[in-house]
């Protein structure tokens, strides 16, 4: 596993260990600096058609995104497992498999956010998404920007959650200093 490593100052000259993305960072109670010290997000887009491939990397990548791009499962499971990245969008229907038995593969091991970009569907397909462990379900076709909103705010949620579990590492190692 990738880890990425940041120091945000001292504490008493302890350390805090964190699991998610950061590893031997010190931290102190200033952590809207933690943020800013991350590398960009890192989305993970796989899908078989290279119109809609290069259409949504160069949406994400003018926002600043890091993209990695696959259009097999079995490469988009590679990318995953060398690159941790932050959120998934996929097709459902990819060359070697479904993307939907992908997902549920994923949700043994991990929480990424996951959003199923494919092509429109019935009402039970959509929640054939969501009971796979998806997140999001776009219908193409979609506004690229529409897409990135609905990213985002999964993206938000995961920071939320992050920086919460930040808050509580750091609030019970100043209590063991006391």
């Amino acid at each position: 596993m990738k880890m990425w490593n940041g120091k945000l100052g001292t504490k008493n000259g302890k350390e805090l260990k964190f699991e998610n993305k950061v590893e031997n960072c010190t931290a102190n109670s200033q952590f809207s600096t933690l943020h800013s010290q991350f590398p960009p997000d890192t989305i993970l887009l796989i899908d078989a058609n290279p119109l809609i491939m290069d259409l949504n990397r160069r949406t994400l990548t003018k926002r600043g995104y890091r993209v990695l791009e696959a259009d097999t499962i079995s490469q988009g499971r590679t990318l995953f497992a060398e690159e941790q990245p932050d959120l998934i969008m996929m097709e459902v229907e990819l060359p070697d498999g479904s993307g939907l038995h992908f997902c549920e593969e994923l949700r043994d091991y991990s929480d990424i956010p996951i959003i199923f970009v494919t092509m429109p569907g019935t009402v039970d397909d959509e929640i054939a998404g969501y009971d796979a462990g998806g997140n999001a379900y776009v219908p193409k076709p979609y506004k690229p920007d529409m897409l990135v909103v609905r990213m985002e705010g999964l993206l938000r949620s995961k920071e939320r959650a992050r920086s919460r579990a930040l808050e509580q590492i750091w609030e019970e190692n100043r209590q063991s200093d006391n």
